[in-house]
Parts: structure tokens; sequence; C-alpha cells
């Protein structure tokens, strides 16, 4: 699968521009968001699913004594644990080694949904979730617009970065971004050139598009009751034309 070659250094290098300041602002605002924990005086317990290299994990921990950060790239996690993150676990997401209802929250953040191939393999993998929360506890998943995907789609693009090689000298790396949707219109896919050092290195995003609808619908079919949409993590409704993303607040019921 494409994610198992494409979330390493390269991906760390072509998106320097997400930065752990914006994740405290997002994380500060979410947390405004969330309905008060049915366990307490505060949520104790939470699991940040294909956390990357922890912004938003080291964020979380500021209002959750317990975080676990998950993620399949060593890569990401190295770049976690040098940022701080204290609790990591490799794991590939439809795998974790966690017992049931070990979390009161679990975070799905920043599109790290809609990998695979079929749906029903997204629904195993939200059941899989689901079963790792507490009864009652909260599920929440950041994800797409899909129609503000589509509307805005820029064929290709060029970005250019600047790093250092094992002799301190400065190497200029040109990425050439092919996107478009799959056949079906069901999926956004990125093809990305990495140009550098005489050598032309070659990735994939593909990513699967749910509709509002069909996001919901997935969610719920999984066994969690969705209690609140956003458009953003600032609280704005969400608007199918203008959110810059759908961000769904669900609860674990049974």
């Amino acid at each position: 699968m494409w994610f198992r070659n494409w979330f390493g250094a390269e991906y760390l290098e072509l998106y320097k521009h997400r930065t752990p300041e914006a994740a405290q602002v997002e994380i500060r605002q979410l947390f405004t968001l969330l309905p008060p924990s049915p366990f307490g005086d505060r949520y104790h317990s939470a699991l940040d699913i294909a956390c990357g290299a922890g912004r938003h994990t080291i964020e979380i921990a500021k209002f959750v004594p317990e975080v676990i950060g998950a993620d399949l790239s060593e890569a990401l996690l190295d770049e976690a644990r040098a940022a701080g993150c204290k609790q990591l676990v490799r794991a590939d997401m439809r795998a974790l080694p966690f017992g049931e209802e070990q979390f009161e929250i679990i975070f799905s953040l920043f599109n790290s949904f809609g990998y695979f191939s079929t749906d029903e393999e997204h629904l195993l993998l939200l059941r899989h979730w689901n079963a790792l929360l507490k009864r009652g506890g909260v599920f929440v998943l950041d994800f797409f617009n899909r129609t503000r995907v589509i509307e805005r789609l820029v064929p290709h693009s060029t970005e250019h970065r600047e790093i250092r090689d094992e002799k301190d000298s400065v190497v200029n790396i040109r990425y050439e971004i092919h996107r478009r949707l799959s056949a079906d219109g069901l999926r956004i896919e990125k093809e990305i050139e990495r140009h550098g050092a005489g050598e032309v290195e070659e990735y994939l995003e593909s990513v699967r598009l749910f509709t509002p609808t069909e996001l919901t619908s997935i969610v719920t079919r999984a066994g969690f009751i969705v209690e609140k949409e956003f458009g953003s993590y600032g609280g704005e409704p969400f608007d199918e034309g203008r959110s810059p993303q759908l961000l769904l607040i669900a609860r674990r019921t049974a």
C-alpha cells in the first residue's frame, strides 16, 4: 500500500509548513467543542491514531493525562519522540495492540482515514476503533470536505526545498506534484516526484473522498452516534461549499 512508502523523511520535508504552533491552536479550539467527559472531571485516557510526528499528540497531552500516539511510520515516530511525545506505539491502524474499552477518547485527525481500497475495509477499521473506546467514550474524526477538495483541485504544482546532506552541503530538492480524481471519482490521488542529487523518487497518496452523508453513515454503522458536526476547529457550522473540513464528534453507545 502507498502509505508504507510515503510517510517518512520525504513527507516531513515536503510538509514542513505544518507546524506545532498550528496544532496547538487546533487542539485548544477542539477541546472547547468536546462534550464533558462522562468519566469524571475530565478525559483521562486518549489515543491519537496515525499520530505522525506528534504535533497534535503533544497538545492533547495538555488536556488528557494519559495519551498514546500510534503510527505505522518509524521515521515519523522518531520525530514524535524528539518532539517530546512520551507514549508511542508503532502499529498498523487496522490492528492496534490495545485492549477493548481502554480509552475514553480517540482522535483521528488531519485526514488520517480513507486510506484503503474498499469501504468494507474502512467499516472494519472503524469497528476496531470503536471496540477500543469505553462505552460512552468520544470519537473525533477530522476529514476532508469533499466538495471543497474537488472545486480547488490544482492538477500540478512545484515545491522547492533545501536540505543538508551528510557533508553539511546544501542540496536543492524539487517536488513535482500531480493531483487528480480517480476514474470513478471516489478518491483524490496525488503522484509525487522528488528530484534531487541526480535522482528521482516517486511516491503516491490515494485517499477515499467520502461525502458528508457517506462519512456519517459509515461512522454510524460502526457503532457510533454522531453528536456534533463542525466545519473547522473554530466551531463554525459545516458548510459544504465553504468549510475547510468536516469535523465529526461521535460517541460509542454500546
